[in-house]
C-alpha cells in the first residue's frame, strides 16, 4: 500500500519559531519569504511512495471515531463535533527539514489528536495523517505544530498538536485543545428521554520561554504566575487592562499578556 509524505516548511520570521524555542531535534530550515519553494506544488502521487512517517490509511467515510470501549460511534450521533471544523481546508503541509510544501485540504480531528487530507475538498478518498513532530500543518490563519512532551497528561498523553497563538523572541503562546467522550444514558423512566452521547471540549494553554513549556491557567489571579519573572507588572497589566480571560475573550487576553511580557 502507498504510503503518504506531506512536507512541512518554516516561513522565515524576524524572530525565532516556537520550535526553535522548545528546542526541537529536527531544527526547520528557515526558507525566506516568497522563495520558489514555497508555492511549489508536490505531486500528491508522487508524495505518497516518499516516506514512512506518515501511515497508510486511505477511507471513503472517516466521520467516526473509537472510544475507549473500542466501540465505532459515528460523528452523526453524538451531541458535538469530533471537527475542529467540518469542512476541508486549503492548507500547506511541510516538512521542517527540507522546507518542502504540499499544498492539499484538511480538516482537523480534536477527538483523536490528527489530521485528515484529501488532494481536493471533495474526493471521496480521505487519507489520516500520522501524528508527528516533524511536520507542520497551516490552514487559514492557524499554525498546528507538533509537541513531543507536554508538561502534563491530556487524555493520557502528555504529546500532541497544539495551536500557535502567539510568538516573539522572548515567549511563544500555544493552546491544545482535547475532547472527552461521555456516553449516552437511556431514560429510566416514562418521564425521562434518551441522552445522547456528547464530545465536551477542552482547552490547556502554555508559554515557552527559555526552551521551557508551562501550562498557564487563563484567570485573573493565577495566569501571572506561570511566568519565571516579572510577575508584579503582568499582575498590574491583567487589573489595569481588565483582563478577565472569560470563555468569549480567553485567547484574546491571554494574547495580550503574552505580548505584554514580551515587551518588558
Amino acid at each position: 500500500m502507498k504510503k503518504l509524505l506531506f512536507l512541512l516548511m518554516i516561513i522565515l520570521l524576524s524572530t525565532p519559531s516556537f520550535a526553535q524555542l522548545l528546542n526541537f531535534s529536527q531544527e526547520p530550515i528557515v526558507i525566506p519569504e516568497g522563495s520558489a519553494l514555497i508555492t511549489k506544488q508536490t505531486d500528491w502521487d508522487k508524495a505518497l511512495n516518499k516516506i514512512d512517517d506518515f501511515n497508510n490509511n486511505l477511507k471513503n467515510n472517516t466521520n467516526f471515531f473509537i472510544n475507549k470501549k473500542g466501540e465505532k460511534v459515528e460523528n452523526i450521533n453524538v451531541i458535538g463535533d469530533m471537527y475542529l471544523s467540518s469542512n476541508f481546508k486549503k492548507a500547506k503541509v511541510i516538512y521542517k527539514k527540507t522546507g518542502e510544501v504540499i499544498n492539499l485540504f484538511v480538516r482537523y480531528r480534536i477527538f483523536d489528536d490528527s489530521f485528515e487530507a484529501r488532494k481536493a475538498a471533495e474526493d471521496e478518498n480521505t487519507l489520516i495523517m500520522e501524528r508527528s513532530n516533524q511536520f507542520d500543518v497551516k490552514y487559514d490563519d492557524r499554525h498546528f505544530v507538533f509537541i513531543n512532551k507536554l508538561p502534563v497528561f491530556i487524555n493520557e498523553a502528555n504529546n500532541g498538536y497544539v495551536l500557535v497563538m502567539a510568538e516573539n523572541d522572548k515567549v511563544s503562546l500555544v493552546k491544545r485543545i482535547s475532547q472527552k467522550y461521555v456516553p449516552g444514558q437511556k431514560a429510566r423512566s416514562a418521564m425521562e428521554s434518551n441522552k445522547k452521547p456528547r464530545l465536551l471540549n477542552n482547552e490547556n494553554y502554555f508559554i515557552a520561554i527559555d526552551n521551557k513549556l508551562t501550562e498557564i491557567e487563563p484567570h485573573k489571579r493565577k495566569a501571572y504566575k506561570a511566568f519565571p519573572d516579572h510577575q508584579k507588572e503582568l499582575k498590574q497589566f491583567i487589573k489595569k487592562d481588565n483582563l478577565k480571560f472569560k470563555e468569549s475573550s480567553r485567547d484574546e487576553d491571554l494574547n495580550k499578556l503574552v505580548n505584554y511580557y514580551g515587551n518588558l
